[in-house]
């Protein structure tokens, strides 16, 4: 029966079509947003393949990251290069040069990062964290987002610095993390001077078992031996994390040669440990034995030894008077190598010591040392302490190790652990003892009385000079040492240290970690007297420091007595007085200060190094004459004084005096304000590190000497002038210089006193950094005396004079590109020169120039030279000269860039010139140019 159609049933359909309609919307919509998403992804896609795509993300990324960079190319999607990149966080800093990346960005759909290449040149990281008590954990995981595959890595140079350093270079390698495992192949390292290689895998989740090996291939340098010997280095680690095996082999290669006087030295070590390294005690067990082992072999900047012997680390049996457990440790060794420190040897001959490690200490049983022609005895011991209050029966929980040493010291030779000290052999005696975390302990030192006629050693200069030598009388010090107070403190209740001549005594002191400190010091020595009174933190403090030189000689006497001393003291000799005085309120950061320095007279010879007056002739080599030795530099010092006042962020600077250099002489005027720039958030980097500014409000230089004629050149500022300085990590210091404007002041007694007295030098802002500079300015009204000055005796003879001014301007960027442009150009005036005549006889004329003028200018790495004369009576000239210019390796140069010696030289030169006595200048040194000259010159070659 066929359905009826009623009323009821009619708006079904009407109802309907919305519904329908809301469905194509909502189809629509997504469809729109898909294809939304489609196109989105597309055009990233797309811009991250552009070039300049890898230079934005790195932007992007410094907002919100610790992270900076400079130039970068390429693209994101492809890779770069970057040419200096900096991440700096909580204390690390990690900086890396020329890095380059390749990697494929499809990679990440199949959950992959996959690296064809990372290459960095250089890559410094800092560690400056301080030093924490907390204790770490081992981790659990090291599982990674991304499975990763890196193809291949190279690090040109790598260097750490922090507690310890270290520096690698030459490094290569891949890497692989498939999920479950880490894998690290390492193709190559150069370390020291040995050569590496090794692999090591690390799982990913617990439990984190590393299996690692390392070789290398070393030649090193036996003492005594002609040949080098190659030496082979094994060793593996292996385990749990938390608990290694540790192995490691040293051994020949190859015997060297055999010596009939001499037993063969057999350089050989091995040494197998277990390591804990998040345990409180991570090295619980090891033995090692070595033989003619040298430690400068393995490890840079150390001294030459020859060691033989053995040391074991063992864990000691507890005790009901031990509770604790304990460590024993012991060493025994010979070195047929002993030396003075600063001859790159180690004193020590021999060493034979006990001792033990309990609860974080370490504490020396037996200790026997021989060195320095004398020996060292030390013995020690636990010292139990009871809790106050409780019976001697009662156990404590963790009882206090505390702990007594004591030391004696004979007939030891300071002469043989250093060269410049006084081969006056010495006794001592110490005593220490430790009560918890805080040691504290007495010690002093006396010369043996009778051994003073002893010979000297040959110190540095191959002379006997031991009357030149610090004699040390005695020594006293008594004090603390507080691991846990403000990161570590030193405390020296006593203090005094005397030699003949010399006395230092006060107590002071220091806590390193926390960059303070506070004492009261007294210096007395010839002609020097010192005082130091005052405190030091990070934000609080006072005090003054008082410096009086009386007799600058006798002082220098005694400073070259001190070890460490460089050639250019050792060699120097001084006469006359200063005196220093400086006061401070507040704390280092920014503290407020008031110093004054006065110069009346001070004379300071640095002496050059002496040339050899005779050589050793045979019949095949036959004696040359020496060369005459260069004549020393003097430098005199008179009423200079100078003075700071104000706080370290903004104080002022006056300075005014005479300085003599040899027969120059110079006069100087200053004044300026600046300081410290405040670091931005909470950051306190150290003064060294800090960013500094300052105003020049007033600088007036004027110069006077003989050889330039009667009279001073002067350089005057007009207007203040600011500049900015600011450090930073991995050489790239800056220097900024505000735009500024001085008056050149010519004497006006010269040659050319018609011409004016005055030039004026104007500069725009200055920039410079390691491999950058960027400078741009003019010069107006120039006589042509300042030429004279600048071309040296040779000018300045040529009979120059006249009326003749120039101007010229410069604009320089000097970094990755190469962009210059310099010119000197005549402006007015006119020169009269030594005219010859046709029967030999001289007169003055005017040139009657038309035309003078210099210009240099760069294209890319080109470099070319221009050079333009035209005059009425002294003859016309043009030249062109065209060379290369070279991108110089980090950052050397003149803003980055170098004029190599096999620079490629190409040009020429016209002239037409008369008989004018002038251009003997063009001639070598010494030589005279007489009668007319023509000449078309070409110029090809090298600079070489």
């Amino acid at each position: 029966m066929a359905a009826s159609n009623t009323p009821e049933d009619q708006p079904a359909a009407p109802a309907a079509r919305p519904a329908l309609r809301g469905l194509k919307a909502a189809a629509l919509a997504l469809g729109g947003v898909v294809v939304l998403a489609f196109g989105a992804t597309g055009a990233l896609w797309w811009w991250a393949g552009t070039e300049g795509s890898l230079d934005t993300a790195l932007r992007w990324a410094g907002k919100s990251q610790p992270l900076t960079f400079e130039s970068a190319t390429g693209s994101l999607r492809a890779g770069g290069h970057i040419d200096q990149l900096q991440w700096q966080q909580d204390g690390i800093t990690v900086h890396a040069r020329d890095v380059s990346l390749a990697w494929q960005a499809w990679s990440l759909l199949q959950g992959t990062l996959k690296l064809n290449r990372f290459a960095v040149a250089s890559v410094q990281v800092i560690n400056e964290r301080p030093p924490t008590t907390t204790p770490t954990i081992p981790p659990n995981a090291l599982g990674l987002p991304l499975r990763i595959a890196l193809d291949e890595f190279s690090v040109g140079q790598f260097d750490y610095a922090g507690k310890t350093a270290f520096t690698a270079s030459a490094i290569a390698g891949n890497y692989l993390y498939t999920g479950l495992q880490h894998q690290l192949d390492l193709k190559s390292m150069a370390f020291a001077s040995g050569r590496y290689s090794g692999r090591a895998a690390l799982t990913a989740t617990s439990p984190l078992t590393l299996d690692a090996s390392l070789s290398g291939a070393l030649a090193v340098a036996i003492p005594n031996h002609p040949a080098s010997v190659p030496l082979a280095f094994q060793a593996t680690a292996s385990g749990p994390l938390t608990e290694l095996l540790v192995k490691a082999e040293l051994q020949m290669t190859q015997a060297p040669p055999a010596d009939a006087k001499k037993p063969a030295l057999q350089p050989q070590a091995s040494a197998t440990a277990r390591v804990m390294p998040w345990a409180a005690q991570p090295l619980p067990q090891a033995d090692a034995t070595f033989r003619d082992l040298d430690i400068a072999a393995l490890l840079p900047n150390m001294p030459q030894t020859l060691l033989t012997g053995s040391a074991s680390v063992r864990p000691l049996e507890s005790t009901p008077a031990t509770a604790s457990a304990g460590w024993g440790l012991q060493l025994q060794l010979t070195n047929a190598l002993p030396g003075p420190w600063d001859q790159q040897r180690l004193p020590l001959e021999q060493l034979d010591t006990q001792g033990e490690w309990r609860n974080g200490t370490a504490m020396v049983r037996s200790l026997k040392a021989q060195l320095g022609g004398g020996e060292i005895l030390t013995s020690g011991e636990w010292t139990q302490t009871t809790l106050a209050g409780k019976p001697a029966t009662t156990e404590p929980a963790a009882p206090a190790q505390d702990w007594k040493l004591s030391a004696t010291l004979r007939h030891i030779n300071p002469a043989q652990l250093h060269t410049q000290l006084t081969p006056l052999p010495l006794d001592g005696r110490a005593e220490a003892t430790g009560q918890g975390a805080t040691a504290r302990f007495d010690a002093s030192v006396q010369a043996v009385a009778g051994a003073g006629s002893r010979p000297a050693p040959r110190t540095h200069s191959g002379q006997n000079n031991f009357l030149q030598q610090l004699r040390l009388r005695d020594a006293q010090a008594t004090g603390s040492w507080s691991p846990k107070q403000a990161g570590g403190t030193l405390a020296l209740s006593a203090l005094r240290m005397r030699t003949d001549d010399a006395e230092l005594s006060g107590q002071f002191e220091v806590q390193p970690a926390a960059k303070s400190g506070q004492g009261k010091l007294a210096l007395t020595a010839p002609g020097l007297e010192a005082q130091f009174n005052g405190a030091l933190q990070q934000t609080s403090g006072g005090g003054e420091l008082n410096l009086h030189g009386r007799d600058a000689a006798q002082a220098l006497r005694w400073l070259q007595k001190l070890p460490g001393m460089p050639a250019s003291v050792l060699n120097a000799s001084a006469s006359g007085s200063a005196e220093l005085q400086a006061r401070w309120q507040g704390g280092w950061q920014d503290p407020a200060l008031q110093a004054r320095l006065e110069v009346p007279s001070l004379d300071w010879m640095a002496a050059t190094p002496k040339t050899a007056a005779s050589a050793k002739a045979t019949p095949a080599t036959p004696v040359m004459a020496p060369k005459a030795a260069a004549r020393p530099t003097l430098l005199k010092i008179r009423e200079l004084q100078a003075t700071l006042s104000g706080r370290l962020s903004q104080a002022q600077l006056g300075a005014q005096g005479r300085v003599e250099v040899d027969q120059r002489r110079y006069a100087l005027q200053l004044a300026a304000d600046g300081g410290r720039l405040k670091p931005a958030g909470t950051a306190s980097p150290s003064l060294g590190e800090s960013a500094w500014q300052g105003l020049v409000r007033q600088l007036s230089l004027s110069v006077e000497d003989p050889a330039l004629g009667s009279g001073a050149w002067r350089l005057a500022t007009r207007g203040p002038v600011a500049l900015k300085w600011t450090p930073a990590r991995a050489g790239g210091d800056a220097f900024e210089s505000g735009a500024g404007e001085a008056l050149l002041t010519a004497p006006p007694s010269t040659a050319s006193s018609a011409a004016p007295s005055q030039a004026t030098l104007s500069w725009q802002p200055v920039r410079w950094r390691a491999g950058e500079l960027v400078t741009a300015g003019r010069i107006t009204g120039l006589p042509i005396a300042w030429i004279e000055l600048l071309g040296g005796p040779q000018m300045t003879g040529a009979g120059l004079g006249g009326s003749l001014v120039f101007d010229g301007q410069w604009d320089a960027v000097l970094g990755n590109t190469l962009k210059l442009r310099a010119s000197l150009a005549r402006s007015s005036g006119d020169i009269t020169v030594q005219a010859e005549g046709v029967q030999g006889n001289s007169a003055r004329v005017a040139a009657g120039v038309k035309q003078a003028s210099v210009s240099l200018e760069t294209a890319g790495d080109a470099l070319s030279l221009a050079l333009v004369w035209d005059s009425e009576r002294a003859g016309t000239a043009s030249g062109q000269l065209r060379t290369r210019l070279v991108r110089a390796p980090d950052g050397q140069g003149v803003g980055g860039w170098l004029w190599p010696v096999d620079a490629p030289l190409n040009g020429q030169l016209r002239a037409q010139l008369p008989r004018i006595g002038v251009w003997s200048l063009l001639a070598p040194p010494g030589w005279r140019l007489r009668g007319s000259l023509g000449a078309d010159i070409a110029i090809s070659g090298t600079r070489a």
